[in-house]
């Protein structure tokens, strides 16, 4: 009797080794249904086999598969591609790989899920999996923050003749986020998607999103009507104030309000991540949680990295800057500094405008 699966594909290099077991453990916890053998397909680079042995160990929590698919064969596709003109810098050329789940996974994949590293999952993904119907080529989540300030962080899309649609009526054929998504593999060849975004590669070789616009000029505008843009719960960003009102047709106030509070996937986007400083705004301790669970249970970062996050109005005036490392934070509005917090083994200091201190606060 043939197996049937439920087909996952991870990309990653070197450094999310840990990251990654901990997104697959938290996909085997919450499937429920047993008709189903979930399959990894794992798209890396640099990972050696110790590090596959490593991940592997999720087998003794549920059974599943894992295949991994060395990416060092695949760089030519990307030869154009130059990481130094990457939007977002804490990206690497790895975001590109899943675009090569429509090209090199087994003809036995009908559908399959792409999801980030940087994800935690905490619904069943099995129900969402068969309502995908075969005449559908996608199940994905408007990016509500990008699509509430369209005018500024998706302007170069005005710029694109393959975002016409977009240009014209932007809720109508909408700007959805890459890192989440269900995909009909079989309908994809048919269509030759793989080639036709390798074809929009060649005459844009570094969209300011990279593998995201790539996602959108294809399936999200050649083929918006086989998408399926499901509930926002399945991409909530931990990062951003879910209280700020969107300016979105397609999810009112009440509905947002609603995914946050019951988030089915928590998306850790953005350079502050648990793994990486305690800066991440909400839902820090969900990731530990799976952590903990995980073939890393015992794992600790080496030392909190440092983060320097800005935004920029229009790419050029100073909008927000945030610097954090072990020692200070600091917040900066068009370039002038509001408050820092210095920080010590025994208290955080907060200070005015980076310099008056204000009052402080012991650590637990």
């Amino acid at each position: 009797m043939n197996k049937k699966y439920i087909n996952f594909v991870l990309t990653g290099d070197k450094n999310y080794v840990v990251q990654l077991a901990v997104v697959m453990t938290s996909i085997l916890y919450n499937i429920k249904s047993t008709k189903y053998t979930p399959r990894f397909f794992l798209f890396t680079t640099d990972f050696s086999d110790k590090d596959i042995k490593l991940i592997s160990k999720i087998k003794n929590f549920k059974d599943c598969e894992i295949v991994n698919f060395p990416m060092e064969k695949y760089l030519h596709y990307f030869k154009q591609i130059d990481v130094s003109t990457f939007k977002l810098q804490y990206i690497s050329l790895a975001t590109y790989f899943r675009l090569l789940m429509f090209k090199i996974l087994p003809d036995d994949v009908d559908k399959c899920f792409y999801i980030d590293g940087d994800m935690i999952i905490d619904t069943d993904l099995s129900v969402l999996f068969d309502e995908l119907k075969d005449n559908q080529l996608a199940s994905v989540v408007v990016e509500v923050l990008a699509m509430s300030n369209k005018e500024i962080t998706l302007k170069h899309l005005n710029e694109i003749d393959d975002f016409e649609r977009f240009a014209k009526n932007p809720w109508k054929y909408p700007y959805f986020n890459a890192g989440f998504g269900l995909y009909n593999i079989r309908r994809a060849k048919e269509l030759n998607l793989f080639e036709q975004m390798m074809d929009f590669l060649q005459r844009h070789p570094n969209p300011p999103y990279a593998d995201q616009d790539t996602l959108n000029a294809v399936v999200g505008q050649k083929y918006a009507e086989l998408l399926n843009y499901v509930d926002p719960a399945y991409n909530i960003f931990c990062d951003i104030d879910y209280s700020d009102t969107f300016a979105s047709k397609l999810y009112s106030k009440e509905v947002l309000k609603y995914a946050f509070d019951n988030p089915k996937i928590y998306h850790f986007a953005g350079g502050n991540k648990p793994w990486v400083n305690k800066n991440v705004r909400h839902f820090y301790d969900v990731w530990w949680r799976y952590c903990k669970m995980s073939p890393f249970a015992k794992y600790k970062p080496k030392k909190h990295k440092n983060v320097d996050y800005s935004v920029r109005l229009l790419d050029v005036i100073p909008f927000v800057r945030y610097k954090s490392n072990e020692h200070n934070t600091k917040f900066y509005l068009f370039g002038i500094p509001l408050y820092g917090v210095h920080k010590d083994n025994k208290r955080n200091q907060y200070r005015l405008f980076n310099l008056i201190p204000v009052f402080k606060t012991k650590k637990q």
